[in-house]
């Protein structure tokens, strides 16, 4: 199932270069798509140690946890979406890309893969 809905939210959207089920480790725990040479492990490592740091930050005025950290640079769009508590997904969707759908369709498949992966 894992697989089958990553291949669902990458082939969804053009311009996804690749969705990747990350451990909240940095670990890669799946993936559908090839980012070429982009920096997966460095980058969710990353990403995850901002959703961490955002979510304590959160705590201290009351907030809910994040749920999503888009960021748009010049050549990319890196979309990081959390699943759990333990696992998040992380879109690397290139200049085509339109970012509210990939938004949308890794919201999707979060909400499919939530039940699998829930402690």
């Amino acid at each position: 199932m894992l697989n089958d809905t990553l291949k669902e939210a990458a082939a969804s959207v053009a311009g996804i270069d690749g969705v990747f089920l990350v451990g909240m480790d940095g670990m890669e725990v799946a993936r559908s798509g090839d980012p070429g040479d982009f920096p997966l492990e460095f980058m969710a490592v990353s990403y995850a140690g901002i959703m961490r740091k955002l979510e304590a930050a959160g705590k201290e005025a009351a907030f809910e946890p994040p749920s999503e950290l888009v960021v748009t640079t010049a050549g990319r769009k890196l979309i990081f979406r959390m699943v759990t508590a333990d696992y998040g997904l992380l879109a690397v969707v290139g200049p085509g890309g339109i970012t509210g759908r990939v938004r949308w369709e890794l919201m999707r498949a979060a909400r499919t893969l939530r039940p699998e992966l829930a402690d």
